[in-house]
């Protein structure tokens, strides 16, 4: 079973539009932290660490796509889970479902690639 954590989101008045309706790019931006609050979670130093480490350049995102089910307004408490689906070679595989009693958003698939910098390869792994 894969580990699952939740990343708790108030929605403030400055995330929606004048519709009140949460202005979509900010979902990318909660995804963007859930997904970095998942690993802290599992024991990861964060960002700014990882970076410092041999051959560690960070988790650039690859590709992510989105489905919304219903909107989300000012006040609402979301809950954004997130859990790793799939583990390849130099790329992994994130879901965020975002939740308040029922969907609000799925990322079906969120590929994200670990990178290496070049310089710090190993000869011998051929990386």
């Amino acid at each position: 079973m894969t580990k699952e954590t939740t990343y708790r989101i108030e929605v403030q008045f400055g995330d929606c539009d004048p519709a009140g309706i949460v202005f979509f790019p900010n979902f990318s931006r909660w995804m963007d932290a859930a997904s970095h609050d998942y690993f802290l979670q599992c024991g990861l130093p964060p960002r700014r660490k990882m970076e410092s480490l041999p051959g560690c350049i960070g988790v650039p995102l690859l590709e992510i796509h989105s489905r919304f089910h219903t909107s989300a307004t000012y006040g609402e408490m979301l809950h954004i889970r997130t859990s790793t689906e799939e583990w390849r070679g130099k790329v992994f595989v994130q879901r965020h479902r975002a939740l308040r009693g029922y969907f609000v958003f799925i990322t079906p698939r969120t590929p994200i690639s670990t990178a290496r910098r070049l310089s710090h390869a190993s000869p011998a792994s051929g990386r």
